[in-house]
């Protein structure tokens, strides 16, 4: 059988400021028809520069890819368009989108490019939403406040809650046309009572999972407090069955984010749950600094545990006896322990980091032997 790609001796360096990063470095591949392949390695090895080579969106430095025979590597811009369009399906990290275009309007966008007949098109359309039901693949409709559809902002004038569901009531009935109802549904905003009004009017309206979310909600600290009021309002009224968290930072940060929403609500018990006071007078050792440096310590720790950090005897004793571990603080260094709600041993302050970590990860391991 046939090669139909082969890449031979490519290449890729990209220029950093005074750096130069290597991203592939004399790769060959040879795929042949009906082979499935996965491409796995750690982030910044490469994968996503070779994919790119073989899609036709970068070149490399050296070396061929060759399609069905052709090498696409030496293509001209509308040469390379073409390839694009007529031969590769691409699956984006991001959504890549066109948000003014209704779900149907995206999947056939690509179709209308290659100027197939309406008929064909939208038997096309039909058979890729066939192919989902028939693999059991869920689609969201995620509606935003941004980039509503022409005529419906043209009918309310501006984003309002009634638009957003009335964008997504017309994306539903396209699918269910079709027949298909494995989907979830999002009306996101980043006006926060927009996007709480908005899911509760489409809550009242349809059945289907909703994927609750404020969207563009800003950097870490705004982003989160706006995702904290918007989306715990909802689930507290019992609306959203999924959530995304989006700020302008890590994604590793928004998934921190939306687990410590669902901790606070009782919707999800993972991990340790900290409380902890503030600064004041009163607290015998830097609860502040301490707390910062358990959470990064104790953010392995998948078991359900409460752990209580307080600087002084005034509130301590009475939080540390509601929660699994506790450390109170005490006069001239010396701090009580608390083990299941019962005075264990004093602990100095130097020492406090190292034994609530020991005590925790003790405790992990009982309840995980004991389940």
């Amino acid at each position: 059988m046939e090669n139909i790609l082969s890449i031979k001796n490519i290449s890729k360096t990209y220029d950093l400021g005074q750096s130069k990063i290597k991203a592939l470095d004399d790769v060959f591949l040879d795929i042949k028809e009906q082979d499935f392949i996965a491409t796995v390695g750690p982030s910044g090895s490469g994968k996503t520069t070779l994919l790119n080579m073989v899609g036709g969106l970068d070149k490399p430095d050296k070396g061929e890819i060759l399609v069905a025979g052709r090498n696409i590597s030496t293509l001209n811009k509308k040469e390379i368009s073409n390839y694009r369009r007529d031969n590769v399906g691409f699956v984006f990290q991001a959504y890549n989108l066109i948000p003014v275009l209704t779900v149907y309007e995206n999947v056939e966008y690509v179709l209308v490019l290659q100027k197939i007949a309406s008929q064909e098109r939208k038997k096309k359309v039909e058979e890729i939403v066939s192919s989902a039901k028939n693999n059991n693949c869920s689609i969201r409709i995620g509606v935003n406040a941004g980039s509503l559809e022409r005529d419906i902002l043209e009918k309310y004038k501006e984003p309002c809650p009634e638009a957003l569901v009335e964008s997504a009531l017309r994306n539903i009935k396209i699918l269910e046309d079709q027949d298909f109802f494995n989907f979830k549904i999002s009306v996101k905003s980043s006006d926060v009572f927009l996007s709480i009004a908005a899911y509760r009017q489409l809550s009242k309206v349809c059945d289907y999972p909703l994927h609750l979310g404020i969207t563009e909600a800003g950097s870490f600290i705004s982003g989160s407090i706006k995702s904290s009021i918007g989306l715990g309002t909802l689930l507290m009224d019992g609306i959203g069955d999924t959530i995304r968290v989006s700020l302008s930072d890590e994604p590793s940060k928004e998934a921190r984010i939306g687990n410590e929403i669902l901790k606070s609500l009782n919707l999800r018990n993972r991990g340790v749950k900290i409380i902890s006071c503030p600064s004041c007078a009163r607290q015998a050792f830097p609860v502040i600094n301490t707390v910062k440096i358990l959470e990064e310590k104790l953010s392995h720790i998948k078991t359900p545990i409460t752990l209580s950090i307080i600087g002084c005897v005034v509130n301590g004793p009475g939080e540390a006896a509601m929660t699994d571990i506790g450390i109170t603080g005490g006069g001239k260094g010396s701090n009580m322990l608390y083990l299941s709600g019962i005075q264990s041993e004093k602990v100095l302050t130097e020492d406090i980091i190292s034994e609530v970590v020991t005590q925790v990860e003790k405790k992990a391991k009982e309840i995980k032997n004991n389940n």
